[in-house]
């Protein structure tokens, strides 16, 4: 929870992108876009939680191993 809090706390472009659109047209008008990445992150997160969940062991092995490659690029 603290990583999770500490990089929702942040400012990044979302957060840019809100100020600006609430500073142009209220906060109001810009509420609905504030809920977008919850609607657009919702069914990617299930789609790989899914995914995850019928990977072999050595599957999830080599995926583990790829990432970590890509981590140390």
């Amino acid at each position: 929870m603290g990583y999770g809090f500490a990089a929702a706390a942040q400012p990044g472009p979302m957060q840019a992108f809100l100020l600006t659109r609430v500073s142009q047209h209220g906060w109001r008008r810009t509420l609905p876009a504030s809920f977008a990445p919850l609607v657009s992150d919702a069914p990617i997160a299930t789609l790989a939680i899914l995914a995850s969940a019928a990977l072999t062991g050595a599957a999830a092995r080599g995926l583990r191993g790829a990432g970590g490659i890509l981590l140390l690029w």
